[in-house]
C-alpha cells in the first residue's frame, strides 16, 4: 500500500486501517505467551493497557488522560488486570482519594515476556512511533477542529 493515491494525496484513513491490522498481527503474535501464562482469553486492549504499566505505578486519572481512553473502559481494563492477578489498586499515599494502579510481580514478569519477544531494530521501532505519533496528533488536531466547529 502506498498510502497516497495517484494526484500524491495521501489518506490517515489508510494509516487507521493498517495500524488496525497490525494490532490483530500483534494479537495473534502474542497469543501463546498469554496461553502459557494461563491467560489465553486476554483481549488484546488489556495487553496493551498492561504495557502502559508496566514503567511503574500510575494513578488512574493518569491513565485516562494520557492513554485517551474513557473513564469505564480504565476501570474495566484495571478490574480485568486485578482479577487476573496481574496488577494491583490501592489508594495514592500522598492522596487517599486518588487509586494507584501497580503491576504485580506476575504482571511484570509478562510485560517482561512481551517486550522481550518484540525487541527489534531501534531505528526501525523508533520510524515506526515517529508515524504513530503524526497519525495521532492529526487525529487529535482534527478533533478539536471539528469540537470548535460544533461550537
Amino acid at each position: 500500500m502506498s498510502g497516497s493515491d495517484r494526484r500524491g494525496k495521501g489518506h490517515w484513513a489508510d494509516v487507521a486501517v493498517a495500524s488496525h491490522r497490525a494490532l490483530r498481527h500483534f494479537d495473534d503474535f502474542i497469543h501463546p505467551l498469554l496461553k502459557q501464562a494461563g491467560l489465553g482469553n486476554m483481549a488484546v486492549a488489556n495487553v496493551i493497557f498492561l504495557l502502559s504499566l508496566d514503567k511503574g505505578p500510575k494513578r488512574v486519572v493518569d491513565l485516562i488522560k494520557d492513554e485517551n481512553i474513557a473513564g469505564s473502559n480504565v476501570s474495566y481494563a484495571i478490574a480485568s488486570l486485578v482479577e487476573c492477578e496481574l496488577a494491583v489498586r490501592e489508594s495514592d499515599p500522598k492522596d487517599k482519594r486518588v487509586r494507584v494502579v501497580t503491576l504485580t510481580e506476575r504482571g511484570q514478569s509478562l510485560a517482561a515476556s512481551i517486550r522481550r519477544a518484540t525487541s527489534g531494530d531501534a531505528g526501525q521501532i523508533g520510524a515506526a512511533l515517529k508515524g504513530v505519533t503524526h497519525f495521532e496528533n492529526h487525529c487529535s488536531t482534527g478533533m478539536r477542529r471539528l469540537a470548535h466547529a460544533a461550537g
